[in-house]
């Protein structure tokens, strides 16, 4: 009988310790997805908007070489990028609108610009209370402002991880991946990663074939490199922007 109350006491020592580090895995684990989801959103971004840094200029009347971000290009297109992510509600403070994207220029290139998110991850600690981890992620970017006669001559171009083609475009169609949320599934295939899920709501991309049950389905994610035209070993053009 005394080794069965020993057993009792020790489990209701053990147990809540051992879930108490499952639980805090399982939150590290959601705050670096979200980290990693946030760094490329930004990224995306970022590059996104060194395609207007040129007509910015133009439209100021300003002829030096000094960039000119348009903060706003920058802070929308982070919206659409990082989307409804479930990690970054659950574990960033504030959620989407708590994170704070800025930009500034570099000191010694005035080409290049700093497009930064900073953010404060929220952590609930039992019996402690609520803490807040402040971050902040930084992309250095050069601005799409033209040739000076002094830049090397090759143009740039995008591709994907498949690298079935490339594109001259960012913004082509066949890149960008526009995804609304719905309530039915439009009489589509379910996606083959997460589509046996059972939700109340649906997302479906632009131009797509299947449904998807979860926002952050790798099946709506898709990552877009900018390269050099010399260096896609002689991939074809795409149809829509290569014309």
């Amino acid at each position: 009988m005394k080794n069965r109350g020993s057993i009792t006491v020790e489990a209701s020592i053990v147990v809540p310790i051992f879930l108490f580090f499952l639980l805090t895995v399982a939150k590290i684990a959601g705050m670096l997805i979200a980290e990693a989801q946030i760094h490329q959103s930004l990224a995306e971004a970022a590059g996104y908007t060194a395609q207007y840094c040129y007509l910015e200029q133009r439209l100021l009347g300003d002829n030096s070489s000094a960039v000119v971000v348009n903060t706003g290009v920058l802070v929308s297109q982070f919206q659409d990028y990082i989307g409804d992510s479930s990690y970054v509600e659950k574990n960033v403070a504030g959620g989407e609108k708590g994170i704070i994207i800025t930009q500034t220029p570099d000191t010694e290139n005035g080409k290049v610009f700093y497009a930064k998110a900073d953010y404060s991850f929220r952590l609930e600690v039992p019996f402690l209370g609520v803490f807040h981890m402040k971050r902040r992620n930084v992309i250095k970017q050069k601005a799409f402002l033209g040739f000076d006669g002094q830049e090397e001559v090759d143009s740039y171009v995008f591709i994907t991880p498949n690298q079935e083609v490339y594109h001259l475009r960012r913004d082509c169609t066949h890149l960008e991946l526009k995804v609304r949320k719905t309530a039915g599934t439009g009489g589509m295939s379910p996606c083959r990663y997460c589509g046996r899920r059972k939700t109340g709501n649906y997302y479906i991309a632009k131009d797509g074939r299947v449904y998807h049950c979860s926002r952050d389905c790798s099946g709506l994610k898709r990552t877009v490199y900018r390269v050099k035209l010399s260096e896609v070993n002689g991939l074809d053009p795409c149809q829509r922007c290569g014309r």
